[in-house]
């Protein structure tokens, strides 16, 4: 069917506040590029009363300069479990939450939920994992990241797994994929802030 450009779904000021059960099906050969773009994503920003479940995110390249994911570009305290991306997410210079599932990860849980593209960012941006970019007292469980995470010079916080992890939670999750980057760098996460992390390892 050849490729498609795309739109996010949902903004701030009218977020995706529903249910949507993938039912196993995968979207596939597509693009969403907005490299000015806030809160990009397949889904732009998702609400705290919204639940994704059960969908697939393959082959679908995303770039974008804050909040930016394969999957959802900001999750507001959403509810997000067994789904999945395989394509790679990037920010321009300054960027600011990026990854490979999710940008920003603001209150919501996350389960059963993995990225396996590349994650790449440019010159001075920050929070940069391969599964979420920063996760602001949200739970992450039983989920895992296996792509690289690559930065340019001078950015901050990047983890294999969650770039910053700032009063969150991390439990029975892993990452594999190689992290290059400057400050506040590790290979499941980047900077951890109050928060706790539990079962869970990198081998990147």
């Amino acid at each position: 069917f050849g490729w498609a450009a795309l739109v996010p779904i949902g903004n701030m000021g009218s977020p995706f506040t529903g249910t949507l059960d993938g039912g196993g099906h995968v979207l596939r050969n597509a693009e969403i590029i907005q490299p000015a773009g806030n809160s990009v994503g397949l889904f732009g920003y998702v609400g705290a009363s919204a639940e994704i479940r059960n969908l697939g995110v393959g082959a679908v390249t995303v770039q974008g300069l804050i909040f930016v994911g394969g999957l959802v570009g900001t999750n507001d305290g959403g509810a997000i479990s067994s789904c999945y991306t395989t394509g790679p997410v990037s920010g321009g210079e300054l960027s600011r939450s990026v990854g490979g599932l999710i940008g920003s990860n603001h209150g919501g849980t996350i389960r059963s939920c993995h990225a396996t593209g590349a994650i790449t960012c440019g010159v001075g941006s920050n929070d940069v994992g391969g599964l979420i970019g920063s996760n602001h007292g949200g739970v992450i469980q039983s989920s895992y990241a296996t792509g690289p995470v690559r930065a340019a010079m001078g950015c901050n916080n990047l983890g294999g797994l969650v770039g910053n992890n700032l009063l969150g939670r991390i439990e029975s999750s892993h990452a594999c994929g190689t992290v290059n980057g400057y400050s506040g760098t590790g290979g499941l996460v980047g900077i951890n802030d109050r928060a706790v992390v539990s079962d869970s390892y990198a081998t990147g």
